[in-house]
């Protein structure tokens, strides 16, 4: 009986060490703060706000690296004009 109780007391000597965390905390208040990180579902204000964003949705499949402007017709129809490094 002796032995059980002193293979217990080890046993949860040695488990209550790796119990043992740390905590941290740190203050993110501008966007710059927050450029080293991923930011997923989220949108980021230039003055360091965070909100749920908006769902997104892809809608066109383009070989277009830019789009500078966007156009939706009375019927829904979507026009984008777009182009590459050093398009006209």
């Amino acid at each position: 009986m002796f032995k059980n109780i002193l293979k217990l007391s080890v046993f949860l000597a040695g488990v209550s060490w790796l119990g043992a965390v740390q905590t941290l905390t740190w203050r993110q208040s501008a966007a710059e703060d927050f450029e080293k990180g991923a930011i997923d579902k989220l949108s980021l204000r230039s003055d360091g706000l965070l909100r749920l964003a908006p769902a997104a949705r892809q809608i066109l499949d383009s070989p277009l690296p830019y789009f500078w402007c966007l156009a939706e017709d009375s019927k829904g129809n979507v026009y984008a004009g777009g182009g590459g490094p050093g398009a006209p």
